[in-house]
């Protein structure tokens, strides 16, 4: 039996044009061979009419079958409808062709390994709630919540015959704040949980997932930065917080003089000694401190030129004898006006501020869709924002930074 190997498109228009008997083929490079069919039909089938289109079918059926045959496959392909063939040969390839030998042959994802895990997209940065404490002792379903102050005034004075004794004042103010809630959902048909059954992804479950993550991400976004219109107060954009801009001096590498270094430890201490905490009785009694990522490398780098070995960092620290370290969010870069970074300073180790959230995520009951043919669920947590219980325990200092400028 004489052996025809047909792997270029020439051999069929070849075999068409002369109007030959359909050759023997026991090799068929797939990749010749699509081509070879696609280019084929492309110039005869159609003006060759009937007749072109039953040899190109015929042809299929050939390749389909030899193809077949070397994989170790048995394949009728005589009963098979046109269609069929045609759906056959689409699943065949060559994977990875330009590392394999020619004329290797194989079906759809023979020489392919699926690797067991799944690559998952990255998300923001989440770190509102692995900063500051959140308060959940809020009742779940009420509308607002109140925050209560009490201000005091006075003084004493040495008794003496005929003075006035001094008399103190007190007075309170309350400000409602409203509690909303974040909500997304899923929805899956019927059928489209049947085929799940066959797959290696939960679909209904990753949604849940997605859900689930696309809430806790705007519960930070409004953590930091609050809604306007949405009346929640977030960590940058709470009224009464106590703010101090340094101007005049940017922190980056420096000249490299004492004079340089000694300006950059004065404003970071001009923030952490903000006349507020002085007023509080509170110099030097800073506990916590959160900057961005630049800001603090740029601390742990620049030395002073007559003691190597003492960083801005060092310095700083120094200063501050309840301070023993400085945390880092990059939701502090370039968050203050005209893109400066943030330095956070509180006297409160652990109680300020605190995110206000009655409800975590919760899963809402299952819903029916028409028939039963889907079924869509809710899922939503409840927050109230940031609120901060001392009005003059902290300060944010904002700073302009040019890492490696």
């Amino acid at each position: 039996m004489s052996t025809t190997v047909i792997n270029a498109a020439g051999d069929w228009r070849s075999a068409i044009r002369n109007g030959t008997s359909l050759p023997t083929v026991d090799n068929v490079t797939e990749r010749g061979a699509t081509a070879g069919l696609a280019s084929a039909y492309s110039r005869f089938g159609n003006t060759r009419g009937a007749v072109g289109r039953l040899a190109l079918d015929s042809m299929k059926r050939v390749v389909l079958a030899r193809v077949a045959e070397a994989s170790g496959k048995t394949v009728d392909v005589m009963s098979m409808r046109a269609d069929a063939v045609d759906t056959a040969l689409a699943e065949l390839r060559t994977d990875a062709s330009a590392f394999l030998p020619a004329g290797t042959v194989a079906f759809q994802g023979e020489l392919e390994e699926v690797l067991g895990s799944i690559i998952r997209q990255e998300r923001r940065v989440r770190d509102a709630k692995s900063l500051f404490g959140v308060d959940s002792t809020l009742s779940p379903g009420k509308r607002e919540y109140k925050i209560r102050a009490l201000f005091t005034a006075g003084n004493a004075r040495v008794f003496r015959e005929g003075i006035d004794i001094p008399l103190q004042s007190v007075s309170t103010q309350e400000e409602a704040r409203p509690i909303r809630h974040v909500v997304a959902g899923i929805e899956q048909t019927f059928f489209d949980r049947q085929a799940g059954a066959h797959m290696d992804v939960d679909e209904w479950a990753e949604k849940g997932r997605e859900a689930a993550e696309q809430i806790e991400d705007l519960l930070d976004a409004l953590y930091w930065d609050g809604s306007e219109a949405d009346d929640i107060w977030g960590f940058f954009t709470a009224p009464y917080i106590n703010k101090r801009e340094i101007s005049g001096i940017t922190f980056n590498e420096g000249d490299g003089t004492a004079a340089t270094f000694d300006a950059m430890k004065n404003a970071l201490h001009e923030v952490a000694n903000f006349p507020a905490l002085s007023q509080a009785g509170q110099v030097g009694m800073v506990s916590r401190c959160i900057t961005s990522p630049r800001m603090k490398a740029q601390m742990s780098q620049v030395v002073h030129p007559d003691q190597p070995s003492l960083t801005l960092e060092d310095a700083f620290l120094a200063g501050q004898p309840r301070l023993s370290s400085i945390e880092v969010s990059p939701n502090f870069q370039a968050r203050g006006p005209g893109a400066t970074d943030v330095m956070w300073c509180s006297s409160e180790r652990d109680s300020d501020p605190r995110l206000v959230e009655p409800q975590g995520i919760t899963m809402l009951p299952l819903m029916d869709g028409p028939f039963g043919l889907s079924q869509r669920q809710a899922m939503y947590a409840s927050t109230g924002g940031v609120r901060f219980s001392r009005l003059l325990g902290s300060v944010m200092g904002y700073l302009t930074v040019n890492y490696g400028g």
